[in-house]
């Protein structure tokens, strides 16, 4: 697993941006740029940080299977498999939608 993929996935899960974390942290927006495009691997010591920041523990950080994933995920997942190809499709389609929609936009009618 390359750290700067798995730093870029949990910054856009969180909808948090480089330049947050920066702050979050005392690191230079640049130095994390550089850490997300894989040009730098932060020491341990800075991982440490930056999991502090994003609230998660250094096994979570590494961590992709189901053990990082809520009591609803699992169920969503579950609920997911047992729908049609078809179904799926829809489902898919349709959270493609909603991640396009405003933050603040989610729940209007």
């Amino acid at each position: 697993m390359n750290i700067g993929d798995r730093l870029l996935f949990l910054l856009k899960e969180r909808r948090m941006t480089q330049k947050a974390l920066s702050s979050s942290t005392d690191l230079t927006p640049s130095y994390i740029n550089q850490i997300c495009l894989g040009k730098k691997v932060p020491t341990l010591e800075t991982l440490a940080l930056i999991c502090e920041a994003l609230d998660m523990t250094l096994g979570n950080f590494f961590s992709v299977g189901p053990t990082q994933l809520s009591d609803e995920e699992l169920l969503l997942l579950e609920s997911y498999r047992l729908l049609t190809k078809r179904e799926q499709e829809g489902v898919l389609s349709m959270l493609r939608v909603l991640s396009d929609a405003p933050p603040d936009a989610v729940g209007k009618k």
